[in-house]
């Protein structure tokens, strides 16, 4: 894995690894917070790729833009498919707060396979179905 390293007094060191590093001197402190950075960023895009194959970021707008003039409307006038994209939507509301759970937790473990679909909270039905109208 590539590292920057990031020092104290502003220089850094691109393009390294962890072992060229350590080799060079550098505190070791220092290693294991480019370590760490480097790996919230490829485990952090993983994440992303992950919710963008369910709904992509315009999916996305336009399920917030439908919730918005669903949840407008009082309970007692909205359609049962209305209810519906209502109850999807807060099932991938849940969902989402279960990545962002399983992102932290692969982030603070080194050895989690974070490509690994079982590390990641599998996708409700519902949430698909109604990502799948937009």
């Amino acid at each position: 894995m590539e590292i920057a390293i990031n020092f104290p007094d502003g220089r850094q060191m691109l393009n390294t690894t962890p072992e060229l590093a350590a080799q060079a001197n550098v505190p070791q402190e220092l290693i294991d917070a480019a370590v760490l950075s480097e790996r919230r960023k490829v485990v952090g895009k993983e994440c992303e790729s992950r919710i963008f194959a369910v709904a992509s970021r315009n999916a996305q707008a336009n399920m917030a833009l439908a919730l918005g003039v669903i949840s407008a409307k009082s309970a007692s006038s909205r359609s049962a498919a209305e209810q519906a994209t209502l109850a999807g939507a807060g099932a991938g509301l849940q969902w989402v707060m279960e990545m962002r759970a399983a992102f932290a937790a692969l982030v603070a473990d080194p050895e989690a396979d974070f490509h690994a679909d079982a590390m990641w909270p599998e996708v409700p039905e519902e949430v698909v179905a109604v990502a799948g109208q937009f």
